[in-house]
């Protein structure tokens, strides 16, 4: 006589996961929900949501596929209303394509959202033009010893080294001109 052994059962909660739910998470998806709202409404986490991307891949591209729907309807609605109200078609251009048609464009790399201000070491008297680093070796028992600081950085009411010289009437600091009466 043999006795049946059992199969031991796997602990922790049974998985939400099921083609009903899937397909309720596709209609919102596709309605042009965002993912959290999804969620909320379907009551799954959305680290739950994102496990069941990596887990199940027709959950995967059954989710994409909806959220793409969801794209192409919102579009239409917008090229439709373009065709009544320009501001439409500029919305759609300036967030398809920012880089040509956005009001605000991203700064180029290295570029610095401030405009920059020229400083010139001026000796008293003279009128001779020096450098930072001149400066600060013909006067530097007069103050601390620092590095020169980046043309963007470098601005005559906010270093206290500049203010220094000005104030001790050791030079004048003014913004450069570039020749055409605009300052650099």
């Amino acid at each position: 006589m043999k006795l049946a052994l059992r199969k031991p059962r796997k602990l922790g909660r049974r998985s939400l996961y099921a083609p009903a739910l899937v397909r309720r998470i596709c209609q919102l998806l596709a309605k042009g929900n965002t993912i959290s709202a999804v969620c909320d409404a379907v009551a799954v986490g959305v680290a739950t949501y994102y496990e069941w991307i990596d887990r199940y891949p027709d959950f995967a591209e059954a989710t994409m596929r909806a959220r793409g729907k969801a794209r192409v309807a919102l579009v239409k609605i917008i090229t439709d209303a373009a065709k009544a109200d320009w501001r439409a078609a500029g919305w759609l251009l300036s967030h398809c394509w920012p880089q040509e048609y956005s009001e605000t464009r991203p700064l180029p790399e290295g570029e610095s959202p401030q405009p920059r201000i020229g400083v010139q070491f001026v000796l008293g008297g003279t009128g001779k033009r020096i450098s930072f680093a001149e400066a600060q070796k013909r006067y530097a028992s007069n103050f601390p010893v620092i590095e020169e600081p980046a043309p963007a950085q470098v601005t005559a009411d906010n270093d206290e080294d500049f203010r220094y010289f000005e104030r001790h009437g050791i030079v004048r600091i003014r913004p450069e001109h570039n020749g055409d009466g605009d300052e650099t």
